[in-house]
């Protein structure tokens, strides 16, 4: 096979769809940027998807090595504690926005993480898990990043994973 050919490959079911994502994560060595309504269904919360961002974040070269763009973090903050430490431990190499709502009627319905650059998981509609993995297809990678970025710059913080003090 032409290494310079993208493997591409189509998903059908909610478990493929995590295991793509699980499958991505895994082979990931310096960022990982993921665009989600609320990352119900990604399956990032999992032991082993939280291992390995935990261990990217630990391995990956300075600034954001893992970076999360969510219509609502409500999901996050009350549903995925192993999430939530990985935040609070390395907030400076993971971060989280919130699309404001006046972005929320501009963004796509898709949902879609990359990694390193070249490598997708796109969902086509938010909702539902049809959709495709992509290997290898930087231009690809390129355009969902390019929409990403753009929606990143308006966003606002998220959750970061800190303790009120009580003070």
């Amino acid at each position: 096979m032409n290494t310079n050919t993208p493997e591409k490959r189509p998903l059908d079911t909610w478990s493929d769809y995590r295991d793509a994502v699980a499958g991505l994560l895994a082979d990931t060595q310096t960022h990982f940027v993921v665009f989600d309504p609320d990352l119900a269904e990604t399956g990032l919360e999992s032991p082993q998807c939280a291992a390995s961002l935990a261990a990217l974040v630990r391995r990956a070269s300075p600034g954001d090595a893992i970076r999360f763009l969510l219509r609502d973090p409500s999901h996050l903050e009350r549903d995925c504690p192993r999430l939530m430490r990985i935040l609070a431990d390395f907030s400076h190499r993971f971060t989280v926005r919130v699309l404001r709502p006046e972005q929320i009627e501009r963004v796509p319905e898709s949902a879609f993480v990359i990694a390193d650059g070249d490598n997708v998981v796109l969902r086509f509609h938010h909702a539902f898990p049809r959709g495709r993995v992509s290997r290898g297809d930087s231009p690809a990678a390129a355009e969902l990043l390019a929409l990403f970025e753009t929606f990143w710059l308006e966003a606002e913080q998220g959750p970061t994973g800190a303790k009120p003090l009580g003070l």
